[in-house]
């Protein structure tokens, strides 16, 4: 898929509990150790918190979000729409080196990651269905791309681990993992002009497009404040 025009982060849903269970758990600890963030990047922007928990580990809680449009071709259909990024994270994070914030970090996404999109005529006015051409006489066809709810995730990054109070920068590099899942809907008109086997063969067009993004790349910059 391309992106075409980002536009506003998208208002949080799902990771919300996230952020209630890390500032349960940063009250639990000292307060020299916590810190609150503001982090942008492959992921989308939003805040989120942190503790340490003595020299060599810590755990961090956050939302981030963004949406924009898009657009995508399929063996000669297109189709257009919006992609919602929207997810929490919950991560451990182990810094082996005693004196350096370089830190090696698993958690899990928790997302409503989506791309909502409709099929586009073209310029003879034709939806591509499958193998077949239909005239473009309602509803477009739709198509839905949705990840699963929880992705695992693994990476490498620097900070979280400032040993004073005040402004710091914390970076993340990884990745997660999920299988994208399509649903496709075809207005019944539609149905009058193409047969079931081109329409399953134009959602197995669509899982086939999508089978390749299961790995989602991860990259974040992070604003701290520690407290």
């Amino acid at each position: 898929m391309r992106a075409a025009r980002t536009t506003q982060v998208v208002s949080p849903r799902v990771g919300a509990a996230i952020l209630v269970i890390g500032c349960v758990t940063m009250h639990a600890c000292n307060a020299d150790a916590q810190e609150a963030y503001l982090t942008g990047g492959t992921l989308g922007i939003g805040p989120g918190v942190a503790i340490n928990l003595g020299s060599h580990f810590g755990l961090r809680a956050d939302i981030e979000g963004l949406g924009f449009d898009s657009s995508a071709t399929v063996d000669g259909g297109r189709y257009e729409g919006r992609v919602k990024l929207l997810q929490g994270g919950l991560y451990a994070d182990v810094f082996p080196f005693a004196s350096s914030a370089f830190r090696l970090s698993a958690g899990v996404l928790i997302n409503d990651d989506s791309f909502e999109g409709h099929a586009v005529p073209n310029a003879l006015g034709n939806y591509v269905i499958g193998n077949t051409y239909v005239p473009a006489v309602g509803p477009a066809p739709e198509a839905s791309i949705t990840l699963p709810r929880a992705m695992p995730y693994i990476g490498l990054g620097y900070g979280h681990r400032r040993p004073v109070r005040g402004f710091g920068l914390a970076v993340d590099l990884g990745v997660a993992y999920g299988r994208p899942r399509v649903d496709y809907n075809v207005p019944s008109i539609y149905q009058l002009f193409a047969t079931p086997q081109n329409i399953a063969l134009e959602e197995q067009r669509l899982n086939d497009k999508v089978s390749g993004y299961r790995w989602y790349p991860v990259a974040q910059i992070t604003l701290t404040y520690r407290f």
